[in-house]
C-alpha cells in the first residue's frame, strides 16, 4: 500500500482516498478493508520509529477525527488500538485537509468522483499526484479535470509513490532547474566583430 510506503512522508504519498458509492462493496466496507490491509502490513512492515513531535501530530489528528465521529454519524474512525494506523470514513464531499501522516488516511464517500473536483482545485497548488482506478474513457476525463485542478501526475492504484525514471517532478522537466541559459544577441556579436583587432 502506498499509505504504508515511506509512512506517507514521501511527496507522492496519498493522504485521502475518494471512493464512489454504488461499487461492488460499500464505501464503509472499503474503509474497513483498507484498515485490515494496514493491520496486516504492520507486523511484517512496522511503521518507522517516530519523533515525539510526529507521534504527537498523529495522535492529535486521530483525536480530532474521533471527536468529529462523536458529533457526526457521517464520520467513522477505524484504528487498531495500538496507534499503528488510523482510517477515517467520511460521508460526502468535504474540504480536503492533510492527514496525520504515519499511516493515517481519510476515505471520502461521494456519488461521483467529479463531486470532489472543486475541493481538489481549492488545494491544487499543494497537490502533486492522484491515483485513479476507472474505465479508460473515465480515466481520460478525470485526468484532464485533475490536471486542470493542479495535479501533475496520474498513477495507478498502489503505484502513486513508485515513480518511474523520467517523471516530471511538479510537472516540470527534471533538469530544467539545473540549467541556466545565457543568450548572446546577434547585435552583440556583430559589434564584437567591428571591435576586433583584425577589423582594421
Amino acid at each position: 500500500l502506498d499509505i504504508a510506503r515511506w509512512d506517507q512522508h514521501g511527496c507522492y504519498s496519498p493522504q485521502a482516498v475518494i471512493v464512489e458509492r454504488g461499487g461492488a462493496i460499500g464505501t464503509r466496507a472499503f474503509a474497513g478493508q483498507l484498515a485490515g490491509a494496514l493491520a496486516g502490513l504492520a507486523p511484517r512492515f512496522p511503521r518507522r520509529a517516530m519523533a515525539i513531535e510526529e507521534a504527537a501530530g498523529f495522535s492529535e489528528w486521530t483525536q480530532v477525527q474521533q471527536l468529529q465521529a462523536i458529533a457526526n454519524d457521517a464520520v467513522e474512525v477505524i484504528e487498531d488500538g495500538q496507534g499503528r494506523f488510523a482510517v477515517v470514513h467520511v460521508e460526502g464531499p468535504g474540504a480536503l485537509a492533510p492527514s496525520g501522516l504515519d499511516r493515517s488516511v481519510r476515505v471520502i464517500a461521494v456519488d461521483q468522483l467529479s463531486d470532489m473536483l472543486p475541493q481538489i482545485a481549492a488545494v491544487g497548488r499543494h497537490l502533486q499526484a492522484a491515483a485513479v482506478a476507472a474505465a479508460p474513457e473515465e480515466l481520460l476525463k478525470l485526468s484532464e479535470a485533475l490536471g486542470a485542478a493542479g495535479v501533475t501526475r496520474i498513477a495507478a492504484l498502489g503505484r502513486m509513490a513508485m515513480l518511474e525514471a523520467g517523471w516530471h517532478h511538479d510537472g516540470r522537466f527534471n533538469l530544467a532547474d539545473l540549467v541556466r541559459m545565457v543568450d548572446v544577441d546577434a547585435a552583440a556579436e556583430a559589434e564584437a566583430e567591428r571591435l576586433a583587432p583584425y577589423a582594421d
